[in-house]
């Protein structure tokens, strides 16, 4: 699951330019804010894995749906 993430958070980076370079800009922070920005990591693919697995749910009752009507 966590590749999957991984994978999300590459493709809105991007898709996103503003936000790959936002991302990126943590590596010169002191580390404090590094810190901070750890923990926005952190919940940021905490979202993105929970995310996942909702689109994951709704793929498969979607499929559910679809033998439904066949």
């Amino acid at each position: 699951m966590l590749s999957v993430a991984s994978l999300c958070l590459e493709s809105l980076m991007f898709i996103y330019p503003s936000f790959s370079t936002f991302y990126f800009h943590v590596i010169n922070l002191p580390a404090t804010k590094q810190m901070e920005m750890s923990r926005v990591h952190n919940l940021v693919m905490a979202k993105l894995e929970s995310l996942t697995k909702e689109v994951q749910q709704l793929r498969r009752e979607n499929q559910q749906l679809r033998h439904q009507l066949l």
